[in-house]
């Protein structure tokens, strides 16, 4: 008697035949998810998303990528490994010590610790510390975006004070401007004067006088809408908000509601879960074509 191979392509013969597969798969799918779930809120990561303020101005005035390049989403990844960036949050954490290390070695280190990306298609940034352990990787996350913000707000300083020492030398010259034109229109007033006043007899048109009186309003008008500019500036500047928005620090974020909090835990289990029968499926035929059973022949 000859043992021949057997295949049978119904789905209730090959659920039967290769039934550990179609719930140990699935079983491990889930634990899958389970874990891209929680691996984020129990490894030495810290993540969190972060912005530059938008609105195309810094404080109340105006600027321009070629002014300011680094207010930009590709500016914040620049600076953040910069030595102006990291130097001043690894002392600030005294992580030369720390870490047993000399401080330009530390820095290098801190640079390797982190990960900074553009979201593609918004005006966010992703920035991910890795430290020793997660609590050491929120101090930095924190100590780094509170650099970054000291950063942003010393340029945003000292722009503002550029902007302003412009305006203020504006208004000086428009000050010195009206004074120039006050005078020359006062001397031409005398003029008038003399020339059509002699015997209390009518005043005649001097186009001169009328061009000088012109030019005189108008630079009187120029004057006040830059004393006006200059005033409203420096109020502005006092009243500034950070450069840096956080949308989202280190952590899970507080849900609104309680389907926020299980959302995310179903999405995952769910995509693990059906991952797993979809492979569960593929592998059962699989082994169905490679290992037939054997039937009886005489």
């Amino acid at each position: 008697m000859n043992s021949l191979p057997s295949r049978r392509w119904d789905p209730g013969f090959i659920a039967m035949r290769w039934r550990h597969g179609f719930w140990g798969l699935p079983l491990l799918g889930l634990l899958a998810g389970l874990i891209v779930h929680f691996l984020p809120m129990i490894g030495n990561t810290a993540t969190g998303i972060v912005q530059i303020r938008p609105g195309g101005s810094v404080g109340s005035i105006p600027w321009t990528p070629t002014s300011l390049p680094l207010f930009t989403p590709s500016g914040v990844v620049g600076t953040v490994g910069s030595d102006d960036i990291l130097r001043p949050t690894a002392l600030a954490l005294d992580l030369p010590a720390k870490w047993r290390m000399e401080e330009d070695k530390c820095v290098s280190e801190l640079r390797n610790a982190i990960r900074c990306d553009e979201i593609r298609g918004t005006a966010l940034v992703e920035i991910t510390v890795r430290g020793r352990n997660r609590r050491e990787s929120k101090l930095i996350w924190h100590a780094l975006v509170t650099t970054l913000q000291e950063h942003f707000e010393g340029l945003r300083s000292v722009h503002d004070q550029s902007t302003l020492a412009h305006l203020e030398a504006a208004v000086k010259r428009q000050k010195a401007d009206v004074d120039s034109k006050r005078e020359a229109l006062s001397q031409a007033l005398k003029t008038e004067t003399l020339l059509y006043y002699p015997n209390g007899a009518v005043p005649q048109t001097n186009g001169k006088f009328l061009t000088l009186k012109d030019d005189f309003e108008t630079s009187q008008k120029l004057l006040e809408q830059l004393q006006i500019k200059e005033i409203s500036e420096k109020m502005q500047a006092r009243i500034t908000e950070d450069p840096l928005i956080i949308h989202q620090a280190p952590g899970t974020p507080v849900p609104v509601t309680f389907w926020d909090t299980l959302r995310p835990l179903v999405l995952h289990s769910s995509i693990g879960l059906g991952a797993g029968m979809v492979l569960a499926v593929v592998l059962a035929y699989l082994l169905e074509l490679l290992f037939p059973r054997k039937s009886p022949t005489l």
